[in-house]
């Protein structure tokens, strides 16, 4: 059991040193896939964390004018 934690571990560490790689080279898409493989791996392994794909690369959605 301690040695498929420790691989999950390992696992999640090579996706977290992936995705921040591939965010350095501006690779917005393989970060999106990267960010959708450790949520994978966070829910089959019922990581306690909330987990969510990130929208950083591709910016913040953009602003609605407000009703008056």
């Amino acid at each position: 059991m301690m040695e498929r934690h420790t691989k999950i571990k390992q696992l999640r560490e090579a996706i977290e040193e992936a995705i921040a790689c591939a965010d350095e080279a501006g690779l917005a898409l393989v970060v999106l896939i990267l960010d959708i493989a450790r949520l994978e791996v966070d829910q089959s392994t019922n990581y306690n964390r909330d987990s969510m794909p990130t929208t950083a690369p591709f910016g913040k959605p953009p602003q609605r004018p407000k009703a008056t």
